[in-house]
């Protein structure tokens, strides 16, 4: 690794809006996709090893809700490791608290990440029952779910990746935006950039092409 990529990659490293899929892409550049089985301490000293600093909190964090995702489908059946792993991916701080409830935004995002990382699987009832309750007490009548998680919802079939991704991307033509669509596709716009300051743009497209 040359030392402009080095530098750029660790200052990814040390920020708290760094997403997980870009740290994951780092890692696996690093040191394979086994490095997710290392334990957060091993990880923060490799890191460091290579990088002279450890990561910020947040991106060890969101590190592990990417390996929760990506070595089991707890993710897909349990509320408490959806709730977690969508808190953690969008704030970088995992809570199963009430005081920090998954908002519609997050558990769009989470859902639209997990896509980007590997194939979706259908979601089990108690996670859909909850979603419907997020949506629920945040105002949404059945009618008005947003696109990305009105397809994760339907019971009978699993998206396409390509599906979720589009649902997350704003419309060139609208002229009214929902608020959950500026916020996905603002952050995936966020997620492109940081791939592309650390040279894993193509790392990126391979992620998206193994699972299409």
């Amino acid at each position: 690794m040359d030392s402009k990529l080095r530098i750029a990659r660790g200052q990814l490293l040390q920020s708290p809006q760094t997403l997980g899929t870009t740290v994951f892409l780092i890692l696996r550049d690093l040191w394979g996709d086994e490095a997710l089985d290392w334990d957060p301490i091993t990880l923060a000293m490799e890191f460091k090893e290579v990088f002279r600093e450890e990561p910020a909190a947040p991106v060890l964090d969101r590190l592990s809700a990417v390996a929760v995702v990506m070595t089991g489908d707890v993710f897909f059946h349990q509320v408490g490791a959806f709730w977690n792993v969508a808190n953690t991916l969008a704030s970088g701080a995992p809570s199963f608290s009430v005081m920090d409830p998954v908002t519609v935004p997050e558990a769009s995002w989470a859902v639209l990440e997990v896509a980007i990382l590997r194939d979706m699987l259908p979601f089990g009832t108690n996670v859909r029952r909850f979603l419907r309750a997020v949506l629920r007490e945040e105002g949404y009548d059945e009618d008005e779910y947003p696109d990305i998680l009105d397809l994760v919802l339907d019971a009978t079939e699993v998206p396409s990746d390509d599906e979720i991704l589009s649902a997350g991307r704003v419309d060139a033509a609208a002229t009214n935006i929902d608020r959950v669509v500026q916020y996905t596709s603002e952050t995936t716009d966020m997620l492109v950039a940081q791939c592309d300051k650390a040279g894993l743009t193509p790392a990126l497209q391979r992620l998206m092409g193994e699972h299409d």
